[in-house]
């Protein structure tokens, strides 16, 4: 009798350790668990307000998806002209701005809505026009006697017409005498379309390099007309928006552009298609 009672003992016994190994956890299931849940936290997103130049060029492309890789951080482009992405900032809809006027980028700074400014890159504005030129401008060295001669010629000329860092900079260029008439077209539309619209015009516009460059074989009927001038200098610059809530993310956005890494993407981009980069960096901060 006390043999067989001690057999049930045992087997009870065995049976309630085989009930607590199936119940507790492997050590590599406790320590494997928060592994994964690190591993698919989601990515944080960022507003990026900035320029159509830096979109319709294609750069972003080459830069923002090693960011976004190296730093799991998904960035939402929201591509305006240089005013209209400065007002979605001021707003508080962006938490990063990249842009070119480098007048209204200090006030924005100095104002308060924006912090931890930087130059990045720069290139040149371009006043293409028809092949035929009929203001004879090509190759003028003078932007002062450029700008009188499309006055005085009358010929079609396609403004941006949109506040933008380009549309500010032709406004620049005329001074007091800005065009009126019909043969003045406000676009009031991003770079590329303003391209595609003096195109099919055969019409004279201003237009960043970049921009020109990655369209070129879309726009037969527009021509390099003056370029490299003092006057049309065209200078990006970053800086975070005080007002965001993820300035962590913004400063790394920030200090990606303004790194080696990116120095060296921005450096590169165009080369291959284009053979000459797109952009000059000249990182410092302001």
């Amino acid at each position: 009798m006390k043999k067989k009672n001690s057999l049930l003992g045992i087997l009870f016994a065995f049976f309630l350790l085989l009930a607590g190994c199936n119940n507790a956890a492997t050590p590599n299931e406790q320590t494997t668990a928060p592994k994964e849940q690190e591993q698919q936290k989601p990515a944080t997103e960022l507003i990026l307000a900035t320029t159509t130049s830096l979109q319709d060029s294609g750069l972003y492309d080459a830069l923002l998806p090693v960011f976004e890789e190296k730093e799991n951080i998904t960035m939402k482009v929201v591509a305006q002209g240089t005013g209209a992405a400065i007002e979605t900032a001021k707003n508080g809809d962006a938490d990063v701005l990249f842009v070119h006027d480098r007048a209204s980028e200090d006030a924005f700074v100095s104002e308060g809505y924006g912090e931890y400014a930087w130059d990045v890159m720069w290139n040149s504005f371009y006043l293409v026009g028809p092949a035929d030129d009929p203001a004879g401008i090509k190759g003028e060295s003078d932007m002062a006697a450029v700008m009188e001669k499309l006055r005085t010629a009358n010929a079609p000329f396609v403004s941006r017409g949109d506040d933008s860092g380009t549309h500010k900079r032709e406004l620049k260029l005329w001074g007091d005498q800005v065009p009126a008439g019909e043969n003045y077209i406000a676009a009031g539309a991003g770079m590329g379309d303003t391209l595609i619209m003096a195109n099919e015009k055969s019409a004279y516009t201003l237009t960043d390099e970049a921009t020109f460059l990655s369209m070129k074989d879309k726009l037969p009927n527009l021509e390099e007309m003056v370029k490299d001038l003092p006057e049309l200098l065209n200078e990006y610059g970053v800086m975070i928006v005080s007002s965001t809530e993820k300035k962590e993310a913004a400063q790394k956005f920030v200090d990606f552009v303004v790194s080696d890494e990116a120095k060296e993407i921005i450096a590169n981009y165009g080369m291959d298609q284009y053979g000459k980069a797109l952009f000059q960096s000249d990182i410092k901060q302001r």
